[in-house]
């Protein structure tokens, strides 16, 4: 009967380490999946705000200052949404290379 009871035991242990491990892997798929979402996003923002930057026509007769503002207000949006496509591709690595360990 202890003999029976040490095996049942066991069986739980590792049944119990199993739905961990696969509770575990859920979760770092769902965390995966959505971080693959909003770089995906990013990525179509940043080529909207590429195209104003490379595309868009002042008028000829506006202020320089206002070229000035526009210039540095697309230049430093398509500075910032590289930057989160980038950490965005680092964190899925991250979870990708800590998942596996």
């Amino acid at each position: 009967i202890r003999q029976t009871h040490d095996f049942q035991y066991e069986t739980l242990q590792i049944a119990t380490h199993g739905m961990s491990r696969e509770q575990v892997r859920d979760r770092t798929q769902a965390v995966i999946t959505r971080l693959s979402n909003f770089i995906l996003i990013t990525t179509f923002v940043l080529s909207l705000a590429a195209e104003m930057l490379v595309e868009g026509d002042m008028p000829s007769d506006c202020a320089n200052f206002v070229l000035n503002v526009y210039m540095l207000c697309l230049g430093s949006t398509v500075f910032y949404l590289v930057l989160s496509a980038l950490f965005g591709v680092a964190a899925c690595t991250v979870i990708y290379e800590s998942s596996s360990e």
